[in-house]
């Protein structure tokens, strides 16, 4: 089960959610898992859980929420909407430090945290006008960086220990249809707040480990997509990604790739899918080419 909470609505204006489910973020986090409101077979990059070897979701999306309010303020034409959440951190703080013999060559491995008070928290606010639907999104949390460790080929495991760092994450949406054509878009960037001996002791490890780590924590994502509805059964599309994170050595310059696509609904609630998209690197410590087809149908029930 991935979502279970109660709900209590007053009026449009507001609504109450307890319980355990996805928090109000971007556009796209609230139904990247509903494969059959999507029109692409291969998700952008950080919605995309088979490159979760490569990119951290926890970096860029807030984990599950425990309470929200949330509601619609109608002014004029425009429609207003707003939430506010409070959840869970990321799942890493109860990852064992026993599993450091597991270290790969991409995603960092982590300690053992032993606090249990800390939390996140976040906030919505958008508009809608029309077809017109556009966002902007806040959430704060922590980073576990006990024990970070990140291993590249047959060298030594790099390893810094900043404790619990604090994270922020800003994400912004739009979404657009006229005329057949819907233009999406997203674009969300996370900052940590390191202290002054944090910064020093990861330029000094940067410099160390010759590029391995990072000296900086900054991490970026964003896409663009243009969708065209050809008839009621048959549509077509493009799409844009990009991915940075400095302080990991396989996206410290960015992953980029073009996609297209197309899809086939012969009956309502079956939507057949076909993508193919092109990944590219130029890391200086790993640069490569990815070509790839990706089918797939979506089936609501």
């Amino acid at each position: 089960i991935k979502e279970a909470f109660m709900r209590y609505q007053l009026n449009d204006q507001f609504t109450a959610k307890v319980g355990m489910f996805i928090p109000k973020f971007n556009n796209l986090y609230e139904i990247y898992e509903k494969t059959p409101l999507l029109p692409y077979a291969f998700r952008p990059f950080v919605y995309e859980t088979v490159l979760e070897s490569v990119i951290d979701q926890n970096d860029f999306l807030p984990n599950k929420a425990f309470a929200q309010i949330e509601g619609f303020l109608p002014v004029d034409e425009v429609k207003l909407d707003y939430a506010a959440y409070f959840g869970n951190i990321e799942s890493k703080y109860i990852t064992s430090s026993e599993k450091k013999d597991e270290i790969t060559t991409s995603m960092p491995v982590y300690g053992m945290n032993q606090k249990n008070d800390l939390a996140a928290f976040g906030a919505r606010i958008g508009a809608r006008y029309n077809s017109l639907k556009v966002g902007v999104s806040f959430a704060k949390d922590m980073k576990n960086m006990n024990n970070f460790s990140v291993k590249y080929a047959t060298a030594p495991a790099v390893v810094v220990n900043f404790g619990d760092v604090p994270r922020t994450k800003i994400g912004v949406d739009f979404n657009v249809s006229q005329f057949g054509f819907t233009l999406a878009g997203e674009m969300i960037m996370t900052s940590l707040d390191l202290d002054d001996t944090q910064e020093t002791t990861l330029k000094a490890t940067s410099k160390g480990s010759k590029g391995i780590i990072g000296e900086e924590t900054n991490k970026l994502f964003y896409f663009t997509s243009l969708k065209y509805n050809i008839s009621d059964e048959f549509f077509v599309y493009g799409m844009y990604n990009y991915f940075q994170d400095k302080m990991l050595y396989n996206t410290q310059d960015g992953l980029k790739s073009i996609s297209g696509g197309i899809g086939y609904s012969p009956i309502p609630n079956v939507t057949f899918k076909a993508q193919y998209f092109r990944n590219d690197s130029d890391n200086k410590l790993l640069e490569y080419t990815h070509n790839g087809l990706m089918i797939a149908t979506s089936v609501a029930f």
